[in-house]
């Protein structure tokens, strides 16, 4: 049986890669938008943008995806709204575009976080349940008092690592030591 381990938040632990990719992603974007300009909308870019944001809040957490948000809004002023090659941005409308962004991946990264945190709950519910179960087959099967207590001092050690268990004389006539 497996030891339960704390939950890792990972995504606290930003490496440099991640950091990378969240720059990288919208740089991508850019380059597979650029030749698209003349027949996209700025809005349908922005789209394609909060998509690599999305894409980042999901596999890297927040502060990834916030600044594959700020790295997106970036290259979205210079290369695609009027004017072009300038980080001026002309149309309110795609400020508010770029806001929405920042709270799509911030939003997106916390329900994936709990996500993960849900589905760490559950594996170790599962951990559990499969330990009981294990422990009730045997017990069941046992016929002697000193086979249920060996089976109860297995488990508590592969279940919580303890490498001697004390059971009271006021409980059972004996001390076992593993």
């Amino acid at each position: 049986m497996h030891r339960p381990v704390p939950f890792n938040h990972h995504r606290d632990k930003h490496t440099y890669g991640h950091w990378l990719w969240s720059i990288a992603i919208p740089l991508v974007l850019t380059l597979i938008d650029w030749p698209f300009r003349a027949i996209l909308t700025p809005s349908n870019i922005l789209l394609v943008y909060l998509l690599g944001v999305f894409f980042a809040a999901l596999r890297f957490g927040l502060w990834p995806s916030i600044m594959a948000s700020m790295t997106s809004a970036a290259a979205f002023a210079f290369f695609f709204a009027p004017p072009i090659f300038s980080f001026a941005i002309a149309d309110q409308e795609n400020l508010v575009v770029l806001a929405v962004m920042l709270v799509v991946g911030g939003v997106t990264s916390n329900l994936a976080e709990n996500i993960r945190y849900q589905t760490y709950m559950a594996e170790q519910r599962e951990r559990g349940v499969s330990a009981l179960y294990s422990l009730s087959k045997e017990l069941a099967e046992a016929r002697l008092e000193t086979e249920i207590i060996e089976i109860g001092v297995r488990h508590i050690y592969a279940e919580f690592g303890a490498k001697h268990v004390f059971i009271p004389r006021s409980q059972r006539s004996c001390i076992l030591s593993r």
